[in-house]
């Protein structure tokens, strides 16, 4: 019996410790401010939101096969997955480009990549860190409720709702841009 409290002892010890890792315990940061400037190229998905990281690898391959080599990823969520069915939720999957690149366009879009550019615009922002794959899965879980309450407590009316993932940084930076 002494074994099995020690043996669960610290299994929850383990348990609690990751979960402090992966940031789980951290109090969401939410900021008003302007955000944007981008240039994303990438291709429509439209089906569960969870499901899209196919086709972000497709874009990021396409993109590397010609040498243009980005280092942050992004996808822009067009629909409130509480509102549609998740079959029908649309969703752009994308890799940003950097300046360096921008003369490549007509080449990308060649290549049947679509290129959006979101312009700089009033947002509430959010961030999160990259520790491993589940940061993908647990950010959203932390940030979206977070982004629900504010956006509940300003009456503001969200008008686009996009996640910029910077491998450098190890950071999910996750905007929703308000009025």
């Amino acid at each position: 019996m002494k074994t099995l409290i020690i043996v669960v002892f610290l299994a929850s010890t383990v348990i609690f410790l990751f979960l402090a890792y992966m940031s789980v315990f951290k109090k969401i940061e939410i900021r008003q401010k302007q955000e944007g400037d981008y240039v994303l190229a990438g291709k429509k998905f439209t089906g569960p939101y969870h499901k899209i990281a196919p086709v972000m690898d497709e874009v990021d391959r396409l993109l590397r096969e010609k040498g243009i080599n980005c280092v942050k990823g992004a996808a822009i969520f067009y629909d409130n997955p509480k509102e549609t069915p998740k079959e029908q939720c649309r969703s752009f999957a994308a890799n940003v480009i950097e300046k360096d690149h921008l003369s490549r366009l007509q080449e990308i879009k060649s290549m049947g990549l679509e290129v959006i550019i979101i312009e700089r615009q009033n947002s509430l922002v959010a961030e999160f860190p990259i520790r491993n794959v589940l940061s993908y899965m647990l950010g959203p879980m932390k940030i979206y409720p977070a982004f629900e309450k504010e956006i509940r407590a300003s009456k503001a009316v969200p008008q686009l709702s996009y996640e910029i993932y910077n491998i450098p940084d190890k950071k999910i930076l996750f905007v929703m841009a308000v009025p």
